[in-house]
């Protein structure tokens, strides 16, 4: 008796993330190659937060929203448990922030358990808050093609990604704020690694994290010193290949906060 209840709750669980049939929309299917903003106007920024909905990351909305810049952010499945998670999401999308995927556990989609699973619960979490639409998808580690013919078998197809950056990508330079942290250094010298790191590639996608008070600090010193060297601020869905790949994917590029859009739940 016992096991087959067990049995059961087991179908049922997957089922509430594999159901076929409600697809919203069939897209081109995440690359292997991560998007980047290599093909922005000179000066053209895109920030980009990752980490858990915490009231650091709704003190970095609020921040951006008062400083009329729009950022995208890729929040962790497995950290929105409740009302006040909830909460953040909600208001980072009243303030035309875009949220995204980051995975559930942030395992490597390359070698997590349930690949499935790693995508689709956080989907099905973030919905409510995503904006016009448009599925965005930064996992831990690369994304094969298997992977990506996979996951669009699924009716994952909708998503795009590998969202990239540009700051720090592929160099040996300290730039992230994370990298920052691990070997003790200073708000200011952190800042001072990215401005340097900006100066020389002239634009791009800047990553940072949105759930540890320190990334909130460098982004309010970094923020008025690149508006002071005339760097301007887009919204991730204004990049070119990403935005044709929303367009493709059943996206609402441009779209500001609005309704729950398509559910497959």
């Amino acid at each position: 008796m016992f096991r087959s209840v067990a049995v059961g709750l087991l179908l049922l669980t997957a089922c509430q993330y594999s159901e076929r049939g409600k697809t919203c929309a069939v897209g081109p299917g995440l690359r292997t190659r991560p998007y980047t903003g290599a093909n922005l106007s000179p000066n053209q920024l895109v920030l980009t937060f990752d980490g858990a909905p915490t009231s650091t990351m709704a003190a970095i909305g609020d921040y951006l929203f008062a400083n009329g810049v729009q950022g995208a952010f890729f929040v962790d499945g497995a950290s929105i448990v409740g009302g006040q998670q909830k909460a953040v999401l909600a208001g980072l999308k009243g303030h035309a922030h875009l949220v995204g995927n980051r995975g559930y556990t942030q395992a490597d989609l390359g070698a997590a358990h349930d690949l499935e699973r790693e995508v689709r619960k956080t989907d099905q979490l973030i919905l409510p808050y995503v904006t016009g639409d448009m599925f965005l998808l930064r996992p831990n580690g690369s994304i094969s093609a298997d992977t990506s013919t996979h996951l669009s078998s699924m009716g994952l197809s909708r998503y795009v990604g590998p969202i990239g950056w540009d700051v720090g990508a592929g160099t040996s330079t300290l730039v992230h704020d994370d990298d920052c942290w691990r070997q003790s250094l200073g708000v200011a010298d952190c800042t001072n690694g990215y401005l340097t790191a900006i100066r020389a590639l002239g634009n791009g996608i800047l990553r940072l994290h949105a759930d540890d008070f320190r990334s909130a600090d460098l982004l309010r010193l970094l923020l008025p010193q690149l508006k002071t060297e005339l760097f301007t601020f887009i919204r991730l869905d204004s990049v070119a290949d990403i935005q044709d790949a929303l367009l493709q994917s059943g996206g609402k590029p441009g779209t500001q906060g609005g309704a729950p859009g398509c559910s497959e739940y």
